[in-house]
C-alpha cells in the first residue's frame, strides 16, 4: 500500500501544526507562570521593603503595631489570588485602624470608648488626618491590583482553553 505525495504532505503539515501548537502551548504556560510569579513577587517585595523601612525608621514602635500593615498586605494578596474583597473597603479599614493607633500613641493620657471611635471614623473624611494620601493611594492600589488580577485571570482562561484544545483530536 503506497501513500500518495498528497497524503504524506498532509501528514507532515499536520505534524508541523501539532509541533507548533505544542511549542505555543509550552510558551503560553511559561509566560503565564512568569507573569503570575512576577506579580506575586511585586506584592511580596513591596511588603518586605515597607516592613524593613518602617522597622529601621520607627523601630519597636512599628514592630509593636505592624499587624495593621500585615493585615493590609494579607487582604491585598487575597484579592490578587481571587478572594472577593472590596479594595476600597480594605484601604478605608486600613486607614481607620492606622488613625486609631496613631491617635492613641499621640494621646496616651486619655481612654477612648467605642462611641468616640465611631464618631472619629464617621468624620474621618472631613478631618483628613492623612491629607489626600488615602484617596490617592486607594486609587493607585485599586488600579494596579484590578489590572494585575484581570490580566492573570485572562491568562488562566487562555491556559484552560489551550488545555482543552490540545485534547481535541483532529482526524487526518
Amino acid at each position: 500500500m503506497s501513500m500518495s505525495v498528497l497524503s504524506v504532505s498532509c501528514i507532515l503539515n499536520y505534524s508541523l501544526i501539532c509541533l507548533k501548537f505544542e511549542t505555543y502551548c509550552s510558551l503560553f504556560f511559561f509566560c503565564f507562570f512568569l507573569i503570575s510569579e512576577f506579580f506575586k513577587a511585586l506584592v511580596d517585595n513591596g511588603h518586605t521593603d515597607l516592613n524593613d523601612l518602617f522597622v529601621r525608621t520607627y523601630g519597636p514602635l512599628y514592630v509593636q503595631h505592624s499587624q495593621v500593615f500585615e493585615d493590609l498586605f494579607e487582604n491585598l494578596k487575597g484579592y490578587y489570588y481571587g478572594v472577593d474583597v472590596d479594595l476600597v473597603q480594605v484601604m478605608d479599614d486600613f486607614f481607620v485602624v492606622l488613625m486609631q493607633k496613631m491617635f492613641k500613641l499621640l494621646n496616651p493620657q486619655y481612654n477612648y470608648n467605642d462611641e468616640f471611635w465611631g464618631c472619629m471614623t464617621q468624620y474621618m473624611d472631613d478631618l483628613k488626618p492623612f491629607g489626600e494620601v488615602p484617596a490617592k493611594l486607594t486609587t493607585q492600589v485599586k488600579r494596579a491590583f484590578i489590572a494585575a488580577r484581570t490580566f492573570v485571570q485572562g491568562l488562566a482562561i487562555g491556559r484552560d482553553v489551550v488545555i482543552r484544545v490540545s485534547k481535541v483530536s483532529i482526524g487526518v
